[in-house]
């Protein structure tokens, strides 16, 4: 995810570079980017920003890899009931 704050975010990076770019909103009404990459290195890419759970269906749409550190038991379930490799 990258942050999508207007001009209280961070400059961007790698946003020109994605094939696609999701914009979806999250809570409190702002909006993330999630950019898809493939085919080549991105070199920069950020402000890196908090997974969401409901990203993962955008994620899976392009068979992508989607990393997310932390702890979440809801996520914990989906990755059990539909067999992901954790």
């Amino acid at each position: 995810m990258i942050d999508n704050q207007g001009t209280i975010c961070l400059p961007q990076g790698g946003l020109s570079q994605a094939q696609v770019i999701y914009e979806v909103i999250v809570e409190g009404g702002i909006t993330r980017f999630m950019p898809v990459f493939w085919g080549q290195k991105t070199e920069l890419i950020g402000p890196v920003r908090s997974a969401r759970h409901y990203f993962l269906d955008y994620a899976m749409e392009h068979d992508a890899i989607y990393v997310h550190i932390g702890w979440s038991l809801w996520l914990w379930r989906i990755y059990r009931s539909w067999a992901l490799t954790i």
